[in-house]
């Protein structure tokens, strides 16, 4: 197709559409000539309603579909987040225990190790 000639388009849409007809030219293997090109406009019929078209649905197949889909999500939603907050769960213990691993018992085990600086308390007075 001729960019060039295309209304309705700037210069730089054409340019840019005249780079990409002649990159997709050279990469593509030689075909039949009636297969269009990636960037080319294909003219169609317009899209007339149809027999196969979906019927309009009355407020009594809306409601059965609604109760079908609240029944459905109750029942396997519920199932799915726990799935997954189950899995975040694990992952949060093993993360906080990793870290403490890494970080806090390092540092539990250097302030055991220090020397004690305070004093020992006093006895109780006896009577």
């Amino acid at each position: 197709m001729d960019f060039e000639n295309t209304p309705d388009r700037s210069d730089t849409e054409r340019d840019l559409m005249g780079a990409a007809d002649a990159f997709m030219t050279r990469l593509r293997p030689p075909a039949e000539d009636d297969v269009p090109l990636l960037t080319d406009v294909v003219e169609g019929p317009a899209p007339a309603a149809s027999a196969s078209a979906a019927p309009t649905l009355t407020a009594e197949a809306q409601a059965a579909l609604s109760r079908e889909l609240e029944d459905w999500l109750d029942m396997h939603l519920t199932e799915a987040v726990l799935r997954v907050l189950d899995g975040v769960a694990d992952h949060l213990v093993e993360r906080i225990t990793r870290e403490a691993r890494e970080d806090l018992l390092p540092r539990l085990q250097a302030a055991l190790a220090r020397p004690s600086t305070a004093q020992t308390p006093p006895s109780p007075p006896q009577d």
